[in-house]
């Protein structure tokens, strides 16, 4: 037997600046430089509200989880915490759903353990490092985070991502468009303290 579900990785709070890769590995240890390798990578974030979302993939019935991760850089103290959900499919819709929030970065993943069987039920959650896995045995083998399967190798089938990417937008032009019109402005006022030098340059000059 076997049960959809689909998870969403949501930024709740950061100091990190950039744009971030975020990542999940099913049923086995999610690599450090992870975003290097596309299977793994299920969107990217800006800040806070910004989330990525898996397709739905098909599990087999028992114990499962999933690490998840983000880019951020914390040799320069960057981090995020990520909200981690994982929503199962009933009645053809996803609908029950359990979460679990963890401060990420590159050198420290997130996890959370869950069961199927009939429902979905959280069992464990917590950090690891990049590359280990959880305290949680799974059921079955595990794949990478765009497999569309709960079984087979982390370079499974590459699936699309789903994105929102209007926060990210957003964010982007607030945070840099006033740099960019304050340099214009100090542009423009350049260019006519020049014009207004050189008039009087040419006065000056026409006066001898």
């Amino acid at each position: 037997m076997s049960a959809s579900i689909q998870i969403t990785l949501e930024v709740t709070n950061t100091n990190d600046p950039m744009l971030r890769y975020l990542g999940y590995a099913f049923d086995q240890p999610l690599p450090a430089s992870f975003w290097w390798q596309s299977n793994y990578v299920v969107g990217m974030v800006l800040g806070t509200g910004d989330k990525a979302q898996s397709p739905g993939i098909t599990v087999p019935v028992g114990t499962h989880y999933i690490v998840f991760g983000s880019s951020s850089d914390n040799s320069v103290g960057y981090w995020m915490d990520i909200k981690a959900t994982i929503q199962i499919q009933t009645g053809g819709v996803y609908g029950p759903s359990i979460s679990t929030t963890q401060r990420v970065h590159r050198n420290q993943y997130g996890y959370i353990a869950f069961k199927i069987d009939g429902g979905l039920t959280k069992i464990d959650e917590g950090i690891v490092s990049p590359g280990v896995a959880p305290p949680v045995t799974p059921s079955t083998s595990g794949s990478g985070g765009q497999s569309t399967s709960g079984a087979g190798g982390g370079e499974g089938t590459t699936t699309t991502p789903q994105i929102d990417i209007g926060p990210i937008i957003n964010q982007m032009m607030n945070t840099m468009l006033p740099p960019m019109i304050s340099m214009m402005g100090m542009m423009m006022m350049m260019q006519m303290m020049i014009g207004i030098m050189q008039s009087m340059a040419g006065a000056l000059a026409g006066g001898f």
